[in-house]
């Protein structure tokens, strides 16, 4: 049994940006050094979620973004209570591929979702990390979330050849708004968020994720993420993130998004 909780690291970002395989290699990095490690992923990591992942990705059925969201939210509640929460009690790293950044960029930038309704959904989603001590956990969010940005154009190109899901469908322009919202989300958490290019080769992303946490030199900031005021070390804002189609809405509380 370990001393303490462990530590709960989300890899995001659009379509093709390799988050997969950059949370297999940091969850095998992590095994050579003797941590434990769950490695896990939404939606889909349950068995209700695996039958929410079937809807929301292989359905035919069409969706407003609310319905979407409520449905990747109740993927997150059961994901959070019995697979993410009981391994970091046991002090075990848990090593997400997607989280509560990809309803931001997807349903709420991309898709119009008020706001006000994602904040609701995935704050009662995450409630379960409360009980997990831990300056971020506590409060219900990840120790931290890496977004591998990638211009979409290039994500989906290395994903030619894979049967497109409901949502990979959708198009350019809903694909470049979620890309702009995985920004917004990372501008605003400031130190709860890393940038990180994910153009390079594999092997090279792996280092630039070792070093965000602590183990090399620390990377720059991708050119994108300079247009977007994301410099190096930036801290959040405290500005709220709002999409194009919900300018002049009531702002978010401090700290959220």
């Amino acid at each position: 049994m370990a001393d303490g909780p462990g530590k709960f690291i989300v890899l995001d970002g659009v379509e093709g940006c390799g988050k997969s395989t950059q949370a297999r290699l940091l969850a095998e990095w992590l095994e050579t050094q003797g941590q434990a490690v769950v490695l896990t992923h939404e939606p889909g990591a349950t068995p209700l979620g695996a039958e929410l992942r079937r809807l929301l990705l292989q359905g035919d059925a069409e969706m407003t973004p609310l319905t979407e969201a409520y449905l990747f939210c109740a993927d997150r509640a059961e994901h959070v209570q019995r697979v993410i929460v009981p391994a970091l009690l046991a002090g075990k790293w848990v090593v997400c591929d997607r989280f509560s950044a990809a309803t931001f960029a997807y349903q709420v930038w991309a898709g119009g979702l008020e706001q006000e309704k994602f904040l609701a959904l995935d704050e009662t989603a995450r409630a379960g990390l409360q009980a997990v001590p831990g300056p971020e956990t506590s409060q219900g969010r990840p120790d931290l979330t890496l977004i591998l940005d990638l211009e979409p154009s290039e994500g989906m190109a290395r994903k030619a050849g894979d049967g497109p899901d409901r949502i990979e469908q959708r198009s350019g322009d809903y694909h470049r708004r979620v890309r702009e919202g995985f920004l917004r989300y990372g501008k605003h958490l400031g130190g709860q968020v890393a940038i990180l290019c994910a153009e390079a080769e594999p092997e090279a992303v792996r280092g630039e994720v070792l070093s965000v946490l602590g183990w090399g030199e620390p990377p720059p900031p991708t050119p994108l993420s300079r247009a977007y005021g994301l410099g190096e070390g930036e801290q959040s804002t405290g500005e709220t993130p709002v999409p194009p189609t919900q300018a002049g809405k009531p702002a978010l509380p401090e700290g959220e998004v």
